[in-house]
């Protein structure tokens, strides 16, 4: 579970309302990260993957659009 990402998201720009649904990111570093699941809830519990270190965001999407990416987070996979 990728606990603590949803602490630090900003709201999607305009008045779109609350999000609709929420953009998980993830690569080998901060500066590779790519869409990787979009969620209704700012959090994601993946099965199947390789042991490693992972940078995550997460960015909340709603009528409006996608709001700025949330503070990158190190997932740490045994």
């Amino acid at each position: 579970a990728l606990a603590g990402c949803g602490d630090q998201l900003r709201a999607p720009p305009g008045d779109g309302g609350l999000p609709a649904e929420y953009v998980i990111e993830a690569g080998s570093d901060a500066t590779s990260l790519t869409p990787v699941a979009r969620t209704s809830r700012p959090g994601l519990v993946a099965a199947g993957v390789p042991p490693g270190t992972y940078a995550v965001r997460v960015r909340a999407v709603n009528a409006a659009g996608t709001g700025p990416a949330g503070a990158v987070i190190v997932v740490a996979v045994p």
